[in-house]
């Protein structure tokens, strides 16, 4: 009996002897959008935390799209920060591919971070992209997992929608699982481009992908724009995200028992607002931040009057009379459905710049235009309507004045300024939209949508970007007299 728990006390001591936990941290950042100000700042803190070697650092993309200097500079700004940081992954979001797939192959040839994307096929060859890699730090086998956007299609439309196909991150796991078990990581990290609670037609989410696959440890989430910190979802992973527009680094601590194999977190947020810019990247960036400005500051032309986003539940205004005026000309289309994507930017009278362009059309949006009925444009209006509690997005009406109730039923038909009433269903009308909301607006639109994938309907893609189009307009017609113009109006009769 003593001779048993004398044994016993030493296999325990030897256990306690050989036991060993190793640690690695992992950094994420995400959703930055082009915000190069906050960038800079995060990056002293990143440089901070990479004094260490045992550090993982991770991008889950919309890293580039959203900011003037970005759409000049066509990404290689952000290319480089990518590059002098150190980022070990590149896994881009649903608005990199709003400059075309060509253009993520380009920036992922340039950036020495791995573009890690197990979802996406392309048409094209892509050595560059990978669904899967391992990092070894501090003796820990990290593999990481790449996955963008499951819902892509839900937001692109036209030519370019062909040119790759993207999978549900639940079925390029069933694939990628058994390949990364093989390879016997100490753990795995699952970096996407969604957030946790967001679903699409097929119900799923990151928190049934948590319970359906334990063996992932860690998951980064992005899109949302959340700030999570860390929350365990599931038997086993633990979940955190970033936040967005550089406003926050993600820092993770990962403890793996290098005899039991358990992995535990700590993670927390560390804000960047009271950090200083890298010295060293602003210097190095100068003359490109100095070449986009001076590019943004170019004149294009003059307004007489002040260009005002809807403000309030107004569905007319000048800002939405020049973007519509300007895919009309640049169509042909005779109606024209638009939002006013810049907000509440709005220009005063005088001079107007390219940056006054790419603020008042901050979108890699491209014109399309479908050959439209009178039924099937009031079904859009009402769609309209029906969303407009739940989503900001609205779809203003130009060159056809209607009359709604506050439902967005049609009470009488609809006009055509200069020929009277249209009704006669077999007189179809070419209608043009921006491209994100031809694809649904993210499924926001279902019968848009249905409707823009009808062959009844002669969908069209322009190629021809909304920016380009107000661009061309505002340089042609200058100095713009536009006036807002009350083509929706709602009435309580």
């Amino acid at each position: 009996m003593k001779k048993s728990l004398l044994f016993t006390a030493l296999l325990f001591i030897m256990y306690l002897l050989c036991a060993k936990e190793r640690n690695i941290v992992i950094l994420q950042t995400c959703d930055i959008h082009g915000n190069y100000s906050g960038w800079l700042k995060l990056a002293s803190l990143i440089k901070e935390e990479k004094k260490q070697e045992n550090v993982i650092l991770i991008d889950c993309g919309d890293t580039f799209q959203g900011n003037p200097v970005s759409i000049i500079d066509k990404d290689n700004i952000a290319a480089k920060i990518l590059n002098m940081l150190g980022y070990d992954v590149w896994v881009p979001g649903n608005h990199e591919f709003d400059f075309g797939s060509d253009n993520i192959l380009r920036l992922s040839s340039l950036i020495k971070a791995d573009t890690l994307m197990a979802n996406v096929s392309f048409k094209k060859s892509a050595p560059s992209v990978k669904s899967w890699k391992i990092y070894e730090k501090n003796g820990i086998r990290a593999a990481v997992i790449g996955m963008t956007f499951p819902y892509l299609k839900n937001s692109i439309w036209g030519r370019e929608r062909g040119t790759f196909e993207v999978k549900s991150v639940d079925h390029a796991l069933e694939r990628i699982i058994p390949e990364v078990m093989d390879a016997k990581p100490d753990m795995i990290i699952l970096a996407v481009h969604n957030g946790l609670d967001i679903s699409g037609p097929d119900g799923e989410t990151l928190w049934k992908t948590a319970w359906k696959y334990p063996q992932i440890n860690l998951i980064l989430g992005s899109h949302s724009h959340r700030e999570i910190s860390g929350v365990a979802v599931g038997p086993g992973p633990w979940f955190a995200q970033s936040g967005s527009r550089a406003g926050k680094l993600l820092k993770v601590t990962a403890s793996v028992d290098t005899l039991t194999g358990k992995v535990s977190f700590s993670s927390f947020l560390r804000d960047g607002s009271e950090a200083s810019p890298d010295k060293e990247l602003s210097e190095a960036l100068k003359t490109d931040f100095e070449e986009s400005e001076n590019s943004l500051a170019q004149i294009i032309g003059k307004t007489s009057i002040a260009m005002l986003p809807p403000s309030g539940k107004e569905l007319n205004s000048t800002m939405t009379e020049l973007i519509a005026s300007a895919i009309a000309e640049a169509s042909g289309a005779q109606i024209v459905f638009y939002g006013a994507p810049g907000g509440e930017f709005s220009v005063n009278a005088g001079p107007l710049t390219l940056n006054d362009i790419c603020r008042i059309q901050p979108y890699e949006d491209s014109i399309g235009t479908l050959e439209l009925s009178p039924s099937e444009v009031s079904a859009i209006i009402k769609e309209q309507f029906e969303k407009r509690t739940k989503f900001k997005h609205f779809l203003y009406l130009w060159g056809i004045c209607a009359q709604v109730d506050s439902k967005g039923n049609l009470l009488r038909p609809l006009i055509i300024p200069g020929k009277g009433e249209w009704s006669d269903e077999s007189i179809r009308i070419k209608t043009a939209f921006g491209s994100y909301d031809l694809a649904g607006a993210g499924n926001k639109f279902p019968f848009l949508k249905k409707t823009a994938s009808s062959t009844l309907s002669a969908p069209f893609d322009t190629q021809t970007l909304v920016r380009d189009a107000i661009r061309r307009y505002i340089s042609k017609h200058s100095t713009l007299t536009l006036n807002k113009r009350e083509w929706l109006k709602i009435s309580n009769e």
